[in-house]
């Protein structure tokens, strides 16, 4: 079962020595206490915490303010097999920082420096509320040096938190994003098992709203 609501911004222009920054809303079908220990216990970030086909072999997390955190993610994007077959599955990397804030069950904030990029280093907030249905997940990634950069992440973003979805609503957990960026929108294939035909969604730059076309 599919979240109910994803939506975007803040991909649009941005101001006069502002940096890149990007937002991400979507109600997941679970209790908050649910989605907050997703996000909080190391055995269940290693469930869902990386993109396509990528996996987690391993995560430490210790969710307090000043404690730090470390996710290892291992494979080949998905999106971008088609245009590099070749690309190397045992590809390794990992993602850490440190919490700067934690509000349990509402709120955490954290730094962001992957070892892709080790000179960037970013932040991330994550807020949860309830809402009908299930529980509101707020994400907000700023401060990133290029929009490039934004892009990137916003790309995996949504995979990762399409799997989380499918960790906490009974899903497939291995479900995968397609992501093409053509213009001036952002095209996006969401493909599940079982699903049937793949729905074909589009994010607008200026509205930042994700819809089905």
């Amino acid at each position: 079962m599919a979240t109910a609501m994803v939506e975007q911004r803040g991909m649009g222009a941005q101001t006069s020595g502002e940096r890149p920054k990007l937002e991400m809303r979507r109600v997941i079908r679970a209790k908050r206490e649910r989605v907050w220990d997703a996000w909080t216990r190391p055995e269940l970030i290693e469930r869902w915490f990386a993109p396509g086909n990528m996996t987690v072999p391993s995560a430490t997390a210790d969710v307090r303010e000043g404690g730090e955190y470390r996710i290892e993610m291992q494979g080949a994007l998905e999106a971008c097999m088609a245009e590099r077959p070749n690309e190397d599955r045992s590809y390794r990397t990992a993602a850490s920082g440190r919490y700067v804030r934690v509000v349990p069950h509402e709120l955490l904030v954290f730094t962001w420096r992957g070892d892709w990029d080790p000179e960037e280093e970013t932040l991330v907030t994550v807020a949860l509320k309830d809402v009908e249905g299930g529980t509101e997940l707020c994400l907000t990634h700023e401060r990133f040096a290029t929009e490039l950069s934004r892009d990137k992440h916003r790309h995996g973003w949504m995979g990762s938190t399409e799997k989380l979805a499918g960790v906490l609503e009974g899903c497939s957990p291995s479900a995968e994003v397609f992501c093409t960026q053509v213009s001036e929108t952002r095209p996006f294939t969401e493909l599940r098992a079982g699903s049937g035909a793949p729905r074909l969604f589009t994010s607008v730059l200026e509205a930042g709203t994700l819809r089905e076309a």
